[in-house]
């Protein structure tokens, strides 16, 4: 069984929060537990992280019988698909695959953003055991 996750999100916005804002707080949160992005930007991306990938694209544009010569292209562009994957900005939307979540946010508001992104596991494994027990509770209720 996966360990439960919680993602908190520090917001790049002004003191006067909308209620929009407010409320899609929880979509970024369940994007950040679905996907598990590593980052929240290429430019947030550790260098050691990237020359690894890259070096994994080299490795299996070789094997594949690639040219030398584009190899390092090749290399570049399964770089490129990585930052989309594996960076919170750039992965695909979880409830709308047609947006990035980059753009879904300037939908909520122009200009917002994530800064930092933070996992804490206990925080939430206590939330789901307490919803367990409420729902347990709630039904053996119902049932009596």
């Amino acid at each position: 069984m996966r360990s439960c996750n919680r993602s908190k999100s520090i917001w790049n916005q002004h003191n006067d929060e909308s209620s929009s804002v407010a409320l899609n707080r929880l979509d970024i949160a369940m994007q950040i537990a679905a996907m598990r992005p590593i980052a929240v930007s290429k430019d947030s991306v550790s260098q050691e992280t990237i020359d690894h990938e890259l070096a994994i694209g080299r490795e299996q544009a070789l094997a594949e019988g690639k040219p030398e010569n584009i190899v390092d292209k090749i290399a570049q562009g399964k770089l490129n698909k990585f930052f989309q994957e594996s960076t919170l900005l750039s992965q695909k939307f979880v409830k709308d695959g047609g947006m990035t979540v980059e753009q879904y946010l300037d939908t909520v508001q122009k200009g917002l953003t994530v800064k930092v992104m933070v996992r804490s596991v206990r925080v939430v494994c206590t939330y789901v055991q307490r919803r367990i027990l409420q729902t347990a509770y709630f039904t053996s209720n119902f049932i009596n």
